[in-house]
């Protein structure tokens, strides 16, 4: 009778599981493109292929331009101590009424037709005066911790990778930067 019970235990927390991952993460509501603008520090990040030149230091910074799109300059320091920076292009994604949905590119425009060179960049929580943000993709391979100065309160670092984790996301994938903590 008690391994029935737990079957059906574990049976049900799979079920639950799946319907988490078989959905996509939830968006910050009410979420502001242009509070969002400025320039980002990361903190924490689920390493992607993109940034394994990267040692230290990486910094993000968005603007608005007229279009509605978002310029993105990012850049972070290289092993030899060289300043790296790729530029790109966000876009609200036209598939969904959400702001905090975009897409990003960083090949070249003349390339922007084939929907490979596109990649998800989905805000999903941040903290009420945009100080710091947690941003994901839909698939959950990556994730990001995000603020507007180089390091951030454990109470707010532990506030968002929370998020994370109930969305789906593997945190203990997730590299700190050194000096995370005020």
């Amino acid at each position: 009778m008690m391994s029935v019970k737990l079957f059906i235990m574990l049976l049900m927390a799979s079920a639950l599981s799946f319907s988490i991952l078989a959905s996509p993460p939830d968006t910050q509501k009410n979420f502001s493109l242009e509070q969002y603008m400025g320039n980002w520090w990361q903190i924490a990040f689920i390493p992607t292929r993109f940034q394994k030149m990267c040692v230290g230091q990486a910094q993000a910074n968005y603007t608005l331009l007229s279009s509605g799109d978002v310029m993105i300059v990012n850049q972070c320091v290289d092993k030899h101590l060289k300043l790296r920076s790729a530029e790109g292009i966000a876009k609200v994604n036209e598939v969904f009424d959400d702001a905090a949905r975009l897409r990003v590119r960083f090949a070249p425009s003349w390339l922007s037709a084939l929907p490979f060179v596109w990649g998800d960049y989905w805000v999903l929580d941040v903290e009420p005066d945009y100080s710091a943000a947690l941003v994901g993709s839909p698939d959950r391979k990556y994730l990001w911790v995000l603020a507007r100065s180089p390091k951030v309160s454990e109470e707010v670092y532990q506030r968002l990778t929370a998020t994370g984790s109930a969305e789906g996301f593997d945190i203990s994938q997730l590299v700190l930067e050194s000096s995370l903590f005020d």
